[in-house]
């Protein structure tokens, strides 16, 4: 988020030079300045993003793990299962 849509100074001055009495160009600028805040108060910031991306990279590493693990199992239970119809059933 750029400081620029923050800066109360350059707004105030622009409406005093619009014709704006001080006060009041100090009020409109900090309303404008509080409503922006306020409207992208729940946006993510980059940290944020950083964070979630770091959190994704251990889950999908984790369940990289795991589905290596279970094919491995797999493969030495369906061998397991292969051998023991082949007793059961010589050729």
């Amino acid at each position: 988020m750029s400081n620029a849509l923050h800066d109360t100074l350059s707004v105030t001055k622009r409406l005093k030079g619009a014709g704006m009495n001080e006060p009041q160009a100090e009020a409109v600028a900090e309303a404008i300045h509080g409503s922006i805040r306020d409207a992208t108060a729940h946006l993510a910031t980059k940290k944020d993003l950083t964070a979630a991306e770091s959190r994704l990279e251990a889950t999908i590493s984790s369940l990289e793990s795991r589905l290596v693990w279970r094919l491995t199992l797999a493969m030495f239970t369906l061998a397991g299962l292969v051998v023991a119809v082949l007793r059961l059933f010589p050729p």
